[in-house]
């Protein structure tokens, strides 16, 4: 069976670059392809080349506006690769944002390739399959884990198989007379050492990428801590589950062989959370003279292995601080302290690491205090990337059910809705703040962030930026 597996456009749509080669689908290309079957990963947000990239600016109201423009680029691309690959399935991983997005794609699937099948994994199926299921053009949803669940049901399907899909654990499926039908759970996979490596030379539209694009590597799958913002443990769980030094050391040989990489992105949600295990992972790197990052958290590093990860080659580091005010990472349950979080920083830094730090603020309970403290911290710090943006609920986590009670956010939700409205998902309000409010403190995360981000650059890039700036101001565009 032939199967095409879709990254949906998102950022692409709004007109920015967010180029990230989706290892999620190309785990499920490489079980399919293992076991005989014709798979292809297609990231449809990753630009073309030439692609212009707009201003951040109505960037929500442009994604809303092409979502059904049949005139849009990304669609005939669609509707191109599917006239070119003929799939007799298509599968759309998708988290709750993109959800208006695969919807869009499973009505060109249906009107393209009428016999395919669509089956929708990821997040947001994983949480919310009945709606899924309920809304046109879906009739499988791959909840949690899925590898195993797209491989019995693909053999399923080309043996034969049709009307009764109630064997298959994991599963959610629409009967021929409509039902939805939610089949158990399936077990998570023991030995992650059994799957094959990410597929990564079956990608349609390859000339979008960039050979440094494929040196993302997972080591571990799941986290243990219980933020309560975060979904990702509906398909993890809280137990994490590591592959062997024997299978990373594998796979970064393959790509290092194959690419001629020299450094590899960890994309493990906490990687550091086994210290002994980071450390000869961190040996290994070093004795492969390759470069790396990682993302984790400030109270799973300690002064020594920063400085021995550092001096294994690791470059850059990216770590949550959410909010510097201590109530609200209690209100978040990250369960970790501004001290902590500021001391790691300083390890880190000190060690020579580029910093990446993400912050979040319209939190439910967050006042204005909380703000200041956190701005404050920012600018405490030199050198630092920060990111940041506006907290929007998402299904099943703690912090919507907070949202609801405090009446900031409806209990029943249409979240496919939510996804193609302008509003998009973060809070109109908070227990302390209109949206007046919320967007002032945004405005003062930006200003901040531009005012940082230009003493960051040499003395030359801040004079080629003073100069653009002039002459847009000379010609009367506004910046």
């Amino acid at each position: 069976m032939k199967v095409l597996l879709i990254w949906p456009p998102y950022q692409r749509l709004m007109g920015y670059s967010f180029v990230y080669y989706p290892v999620g689908i190309s785990y499920i290309s490489g079980t399919l392809r293992k076991a005989g079957h014709e798979s292809f990963v297609y990231n449809m947000n990753v630009p073309a080349p030439g692609e212009p990239e707009l201003p951040r600016e109505g960037s929500r109201q442009r994604f809303v506006a092409l979502l059904d423009d049949d005139a849009c680029p990304v669609w005939q691309e669609l509707r191109q690769v599917l006239r070119e690959q003929k799939p007799d399935m298509v599968g759309i991983s998708t988290m709750t944002i993109f959800a208006a997005s695969a919807r869009r794609i499973s009505r060109i699937v249906k009107q393209e390739c009428p016999d395919a099948w669509v089956v929708w994994g990821g997040p947001h199926p994983t949480s919310c399959d009945e709606e899924v299921l309920r809304g046109d053009s879906v009739e499988f949803c791959a909840r949690r884990e899925g590898e195993e669940t797209m491989l019995e049901l693909v053999n399923a399907l080309a043996g034969g198989l049709r009307g009764d899909f109630s064997s298959i654990p994991g599963l959610s499926w629409r009967s021929p007379e409509g039902k939805c039908v939610h089949n158990p759970d399936r077990t998570l996979i023991k030995s992650l050492d059994e799957m094959p490596h990410p597929d990564k030379d079956n990608v349609v539209l390859r000339e979008y990428y960039q050979t440094s694009h494929f040196n993302n590597v997972f080591t571990a799958r799941g986290c243990p801590f219980k933020c309560n913002f975060c979904a990702q443990d509906k398909v993890w769980t809280r137990v994490i589950r590591y592959r062997s030094l024997a299978s990373i050391k594998d796979e970064i040989d393959t790509l290092v062989d194959r690419y001629g990489f020299t450094q590899i992105n960890f994309m493990d949600d906490t990687f550091t959370a086994d210290k002994k295990r980071t450390r000869e992972i961190s040996q290994y790197m070093k004795s492969k003279k390759l470069t790396w990052n990682n993302y984790t958290r400030a109270d799973c590093l300690t002064e020594d292995l920063v400085k021995e990860m550092a001096d294994c080659g690791c470059t850059e580091i990216g770590l949550g601080l959410e909010s510097a005010s201590e109530g609200m990472l209690k209100h978040l349950v990250k369960d970790e302290s501004v001290e902590e979080i500021e001391r790691a920083m300083r390890w880190c830094q000190d060690a020579g690491m580029v910093l990446h730090m993400f912050v979040m603020t319209a939190i439910p309970d967050e006042t204005q205090e909380d703000f200041d403290k956190t701005l404050a911290f920012m600018k405490r710090f030199k050198n630092v990337d920060w990111s940041f943006g506006l907290f929007g609920p998402l299904p099943d986590t703690g912090l919507y059910d907070i949202a609801v009670d405090r009446g900031l956010a409806p209990v029943d939700v249409n979240w496919e809705a939510i996804s193609r409205s302008e509003e998009g998902f973060e809070l109109r309000r908070t227990k302390h703040f209109d949206q007046e409010g919320i967007q002032r403190n945004l405005n003062r995360l930006i200003r901040y962030k531009k005012w940082d981000d230009f003493n960051r650059l040499p003395l030359s890039g801040k004079l080629a930026k003073i100069q653009k700036r002039f002459f847009r101001f000379k010609s009367g565009v506004q910046t």
